[in-house]
């Protein structure tokens, strides 16, 4: 393929927003290059979310006696690999073409296109962009995560063994993800929430019967707890947290930072390309996720809205809708 390629639309990023207008666009007839930077299409979610730990905590379920870690990374990578597998090919079979590496909007429908394990950029070119890069971990002001002793959520299910005591800042979806998950495998687990109220999106009837098989999993779950430190030392980490108005600590073999997730937006646009972006780093878009630049368009957990996938498909349909010229339902 030339260094210079054109499409009818380039898709960035191939989660569930950006396969899916990837693939409805191909539908349509057009012309559809797809690039991501994992090493299989799938995102996040995939690769280091909920249905790698999710794959993980069944499987633990199904295991008599202790779970073994090393079984569940193996069946962890199987089922990752499938999906991505599966996906690449649906991608393929619609004659989407799928590139894997780093790519950069950049101004004049031109997209820079950095291959994995290359060094040279290709530039390419197209009538249409959606961009669905998804989102990353967010951090905790002043805590350095280290991938060592201090992780995020994706380096925390990839530990190779359970640490005899695990602390987690933050007791959202994820957070309690990752609690379930070690806790089946021996884990003490302390989790540290800033909030008044265990998953305050959801039903209260739902948050009781969680919060009581929570308990009674034995995870130890701390609300009103703002974590605003932590220290490494020679066996551990201090954790250090503010409840009731009163400094406390907590010691740890690991500290999981789990303070959600924000938009994986850095990079994703060069200065002239004059993409807009709000101070959370969220891609302005109007209701039919249009940005400032005409043909550029924005879906799934970069653009406003919850970061779900049933939200980030049906924004992709909508947009793969208007580029093919017609009205969406």
């Amino acid at each position: 393929m030339a260094n210079d390629s054109h499409y009818d639309v380039i898709v960035i990023g191939a989660g569930p927003a950006g396969r899916t207008a990837a693939l409805r666009c191909a539908h349509h007839g057009l012309k559809v290059a797809c690039i991501d930077d994992h090493p299989a299409p799938g995102g996040a979610c995939l690769y280091g979310g909920s249905i790698s730990a999710s794959a993980m905590i069944r499987a633990a379920s199904l295991m008599t006696g202790a779970p073994d870690p090393a079984a569940l990374h193996a069946h962890r990578k199987r089922i990752v690999a499938k999906i991505g597998a599966d996906i690449a090919a649906r991608l393929s079979k619609a004659g989407v073409d799928l590139l894997h590496g780093h790519a950069s909007l950049r101004a004049g429908m031109a997209v820079a296109f950095l291959p994995a394990g290359r060094k040279r950029t290709r530039t390419l070119h197209a009538g249409q962009v959606v961009l669905a890069p998804g989102a990353r971990p967010m951090g905790l002001p002043g805590i350095a995560v280290d991938g060592e002793r201090i992780l995020d959520p994706s380096q925390a299910l990839l530990l190779a063994e359970p640490p005899a005591r695990l602390c987690i800042a933050g007791a959202g979806v994820i957070g309690l993800e990752i609690a379930s998950l070690w806790r089946s495998m021996g884990s003490h687990v302390t989790l540290l929430d800033a909030r008044e109220r265990l998953l305050p999106m959801a039903d209260e009837t739902i948050v009781e019967e969680a919060a009581r098989c929570f308990a009674a999993r034995g995870l130890d779950i701390r609300l009103n707890a703002r974590v605003t430190a932590a220290r490494q030392e020679r066996r551990g980490v201090t954790v250090e947290y503010e409840r009731d108005g009163k400094g406390c600590t907590e010691h740890c073999d690991v500290l999981v930072v789990s303070a959600g997730r924000q938009p994986a937006t850095e990079g994703l646009a060069a200065p002239e390309a004059d993409l807009l972006f709000d101070e959370r780093g969220e891609i302005h878009v109007n209701d039919d996720c249009r940005t400032n630049l005409p043909g550029v368009y924005a879906v799934g957990d970069a653009v406003h809205g919850p970061m779900l996938a049933h939200k980030g498909i049906e924004e992709a349909i909508h947009v793969a809708e208007i580029i093919a010229g017609r009205t969406p339902q």
